[in-house]
């Protein structure tokens, strides 16, 4: 049995296959190394949007209200209508902080009713 001779097309073709696989090969891990490098950064920009920002903004409210309550307790016409300004501005801030929390967390469950430690304003004693 005899082979019959290839034909200059075919040993071209066999000549690139080699090298056009190794780079279609290539290209396929650089690509994935890409596409986990954009999905770290879109993770961090989430992180960043949903935790560290709200984070600040509350933690930025809770000085001012202490500021505001050092101020209460300082002077002697106890005014509250700075403080429950303030206090109400804090209280939203918690409020935005964990609700983003809860949906970075991916919870699928409404948020809870608050606890004991909640607050109200004004305070029992002064209503």
């Amino acid at each position: 049995m005899r082979r019959k001779p290839r034909s200059i097309r075919s040993k071209i073709v066999l000549a690139l296959l080699a090298p056009v696989v190794a780079l279609t090969g290539l290209w396929v891990i650089d690509v994935k190394a890409s596409l986990t490098d954009a999905t770290a950064l879109r993770d961090t920009y989430n992180t960043r949007d949903n935790v560290s920002l709200p984070c600040d903004r509350m933690v930025a409210a809770l000085q001012r209200e202490r500021t505001r309550s050092a101020e209460f307790l300082a002077t002697p016409d106890n005014n509250t209508e700075a403080l429950g300004t303030q206090r109400a501005a804090t209280d939203t801030a918690i409020a935005e902080f964990r609700e983003l929390s809860r949906r970075y967390r991916g919870a699928g469950s409404p948020p809870t009713s608050p606890g004991p430690g909640s607050r109200t304003w004004p305070p029992a004693s002064t209503r």
